[in-house]
């Protein structure tokens, strides 16, 4: 090897509260892994061996991060080491104090996932998902950034933009400069499974959408 490891992607679970139908967890095709949360001692174990190196931590992949009770724990741990980290949420989450310690926990980069502008174009996709929580719990978070003058997070809204909510990408983009969202973020749909790409409910429509994101900066 030419180095020592300096970036990580931890899947600290592979379980979820939704069932979007393009995500291998959401459509229960996991190859048969056990479903549970990574532990706090199992994540510190992780990346003791080479804390010294990392600069960059990446507490997500293919569940649900906040569902797992020790996350906050472990981002406060990786923070002490001087280690970059970055979550993405469904934004679903009901615990009380969550968003509260998005905030304070000392997470670096967080990606609030929310693709449409209505409870009726959120669902086609985020199915299991309430809109009016995560919008709820987005405006909680940047609430108590403003109240605590927290310029971290740096806040990231990530709209998956399909054609059922493409239309909507503009009001979305009004809302989250109103909110002071660091960065609205609106990406193409990725449909991994090949037999789906010809159904033209699912494929969006106008490209430029995707070259127009806004933000206030970047870290």
């Amino acid at each position: 090897l030419k180095s020592s490891p300096f970036i990580m992607f931890l899947e600290v679970n592979n379980i979820c509260n939704l069932h979007c139908p393009f995500c291998l967890t959401g459509k229960g095709k996991t190859a048969g892994r056990p479903r549970r949360n990574m532990s706090l001692s199992e994540m510190k174990q992780a990346i003791d061996e080479v804390a010294d190196y990392l600069y960059f931590i990446q507490l997500y992949n293919w569940g649900e991060p906040l569902l797992n009770k020790d996350l906050f724990d472990f981002i406060r741990y990786s923070h002490n080491r001087r280690i970059f980290t970055m979550v993405s949420s469904n934004m679903n989450f009901s615990r009380r104090g969550v968003a509260e310690q998005v905030v304070v926990s000392g997470l670096d980069y967080f990606i609030a996932a929310i693709d449409g502008f209505s409870s009726s174009s959120y669902t086609k996709y985020r199915r299991g998902g309430n809109f009016d929580r995560a919008m709820s719990n987005l405006k909680e978070i940047q609430k108590i950034k403003k109240e605590m003058g927290r310029r971290l997070p740096f806040v990231e809204w990530q709209y998956v933009v399909f054609r059922h909510n493409q239309h909507e990408v503009e009001a979305a983009r009004a809302f989250a400069e109103s909110i002071d969202i660091d960065y609205f973020h609106p990406i193409p749909g990725y449909i991994e499974d090949p037999d789906w790409i010809t159904s033209l409910r699912w494929i969006w429509g106008d490209p430029n959408l995707y070259s127009s994101a806004v933000g206030h900066g970047a870290i």
